[in-house]
Order: C-alpha cells, then sequence, then structure tokens
C-alpha cells in the first residue's frame, strides 16, 4: 500500500525523493515474494503487514505494474514472460485462491470477513496486469452487484469499490457500472465527517482513512 501510494504521488508530482522512495521499495518487493506467488510484507516490515495474504498479494501486484504510478487497465496480448516473473507468479496466486462460481475473493480483513475489499483489490490488479480480462470481469461483476448492499459504516471498502468499478468503465463504458459508481460515492459522501474527514467505523473516532480520501 505504501509503494502503490509513493508510485502514484511519483506519477502526478515527479522529481527526486519520489524517484529515490518507488525505487528502493521496489528493490525490496521481490524479497516479500513466496514461492507460490504469494506475497507476505512480514517479510519486509512486520508491523505494518496487514496479516492478509490476498490484499498483501494483489497490493504487490498493482505496484508491480505501475512503478511510476501510471497503471494502465487496458487488456493487452498475452506475452511470453519467465516463469519466475514476480507479476505473473503473483497473478497465478491470486486466480488459484479465488472461489471460481462466484469469481470472489474472501477472507478476514480487519477483523471482519470481506469479499468487498479483497474482490475489488483483486479484480483491479488484474485488470491493471492484463492477461486475464474474463476473470477480472467477473470480479468487476461480483462488486457491482453488490452495489447496493454495502451498508457498513466501515468506509474502507468504499474506496476499493469505486476504484475497480471506475476503471473498468473506462475499460469498456456501460450505464450501470457507472449508476454503481453514482451509488457508491453517494454512500461515501454521507459517511464524512464535520470535519470533512473520514473514520474507520465510528464516525465520532478522528482517524482518517487514507484510503477513501485517495
Amino acid at each position: 500500500e505504501t509503494l502503490w501510494t509513493g508510485a502514484m504521488a511519483y506519477g502526478l508530482l515527479g522529481g527526486e525523493p519520489w524517484t529515490r522512495f518507488v525505487e528502493g521499495w521496489l528493490r525490496r518487493l521481490p524479497d516479500a515474494q513466496s514461492e507460490d506467488g504469494s506475497f507476505s510484507m512480514k517479510k519486509l516490515t512486520p508491523r505494518l503487514a496487514f496479516g492478509c495474504t490476498v490484499y498483501e498479494t494483489a497490493m504487490a501486484l498493482l505496484a508491480l505494474q505501475a512503478p511510476a504510478g501510471r497503471l494502465s487497465f487496458a487488456p493487452r496480448r498475452a506475452e511470453s514472460r519467465p516463469s519466475d516473473d514476480p507479476g505473473a507468479k503473483a497473478a497465478a496466486w491470486l486466480l488459484s485462491n479465488r472461489d471460481p462460481r462466484s469469481g470472489a475473493w474472501t477472507g478476514k480483513f480487519g477483523g471482519e470477513e470481506t469479499d468487498v475489499v479483497l474482490t475489488s483489490l483483486a479484480g483491479l490488479a488484474l485488470l491493471a496486469e492484463g492477461r486475464h480480462p474474463t476473470e477480472a470481469a467477473a470480479a468487476v461483476e461480483h462488486v457491482r452487484a453488490k452495489a447496493d448492499g454495502y451498508r457498513s459504516h466501515w468506509t474502507f471498502q468504499h474506496p476499493f469499490a469505486i476504484a475497480l468499478l471506475v476503471e473498468a468503465h473506462r475499460a469498456g463504458p456501460r450505464p450501470e457500472l457507472k449508476e454503481a459508481v453514482a451509488r457508491l460515492v453517494a454512500t461515501a459522501c454521507s459517511y464524512q465527517r464535520d470535519d470533512g474527514g473520514w473514520s474507520y467505523g465510528d464516525p465520532r473516532k478522528l482517524i482518517l482513512s487514507s484510503n477513501l480520501a485517495s
């Protein structure tokens, strides 16, 4: 998450400090990958690790696709890649750990069972990776179909769902995606506190959700 955010900042702001930051993290990222293709940030920064393999692997795959913050979500032609290519291994791991019937990813995150955050993030990673359009489309449909069911005040799920549906709509405009995004944005805005920030859960807490702000 730190690398992805930094990479986007570099793409927007440029400059040597961001270049050093992004390149430094990219050099370290392969050390966090396991033999099976998944990523665990515990190997790099134990204090900051989320403890959710799907989340960390999808975030790593996104970062690998955009070292300069310029993500492309357009489908691309299949290319031969080395068997040890980190991105290919991460994508393969994600695909082998999804529900083939629903096209969703599930797991515990933040102490709660969720498929919205993980499916949105894995779908974004596969869209950016660009070589598995069918599986990415299934993730988009799963999230779109649940857009009206996001009633939790836990705003963490909204930004990822919005990001996935926005990028899918950009790649192939569809009215139903645009409508789902509009509903999610309205719901997210309704959770904004009077001071302009957002909270994880309890609106009285002064904890800004940097993901929602982004």
